[in-house]
């Protein structure tokens, strides 16, 4: 080892260049262990704020029982809104038993010419899985009495129903124009009765 270290100190010695480049390599090597220095600072500095901010969430819902209760209020909302869900099979079977209800609605009310009914499904993302939307629309020819009866019919229903549009016209040319939708549960074969 010792040799080694002779020699290299006499190159050292005997060559300018040398003796010129190891001060230039050692300041590059200290500027580049400063910058690496640096750079574990920025990201120790990063993660100590989002550390504290991360507390600060945390702190902020320390004592907050409120969000709890909301979470179980939130969720008991939901069955119960899952319970006025009637279940059907399919999106057919839906579409048929809503055409239904309107007409034993209708039927109910005595004796007025069939309104045209229509009915489909609409594809929305904003349901929960099994969960389907079934949209109506009604024209009928009735007076502004009779129109009241049927949108008061539909609101008394146990199922889950919300009116869209409604228009009651009175005059020479009475008649109720209904846009509404119905939720509906889809069941498995196995899961219906």
């Amino acid at each position: 080892m010792g040799s080694i270290w002779q020699r290299l100190t006499d190159q050292v010695r005997v060559n300018p260049r040398i003796r010129f480049a190891l001060p230039v390599i050692a300041a590059l090597l200290l500027l580049f262990a400063w910058q690496e220095a640096d750079g574990i600072r920025t990201g120790l500095e990063a993660d100590v704020l989002d550390e504290k901010s991360q507390l600060a969430r945390i702190e902020a819902l320390r004592g907050e029982d409120i969000w709890i209760e909301r979470a179980s209020e939130s969720a008991t909302t939901l069955q119960a809104m899952r319970a006025r869900l009637p279940a059907a099979r399919t999106s057919g079977l839906a579409q048929a038993a809503l055409q239904n209800d309107l007409r034993d609605v209708i039927r109910a009310l005595g004796d007025i010419r069939p309104p045209q009914i229509q009915v489909e499904q609409v594809q929305s993302d904003n349901l929960p899985d099994g969960v389907i939307q079934i949209r109506a629309s009604m024209a009928a020819a009735i007076a502004p009495r009779r129109g009241v009866e049927v949108v008061q019919r539909l609101e008394r229903g146990t199922a889950l129903t919300r009116i869209e549009s409604l228009e009651i016209r009175g005059g020479l040319n009475p008649g109720l124009q209904l846009v509404f939708s119905r939720y509906f549960q889809l069941t498995s074969t196995e899961d219906a009765p």
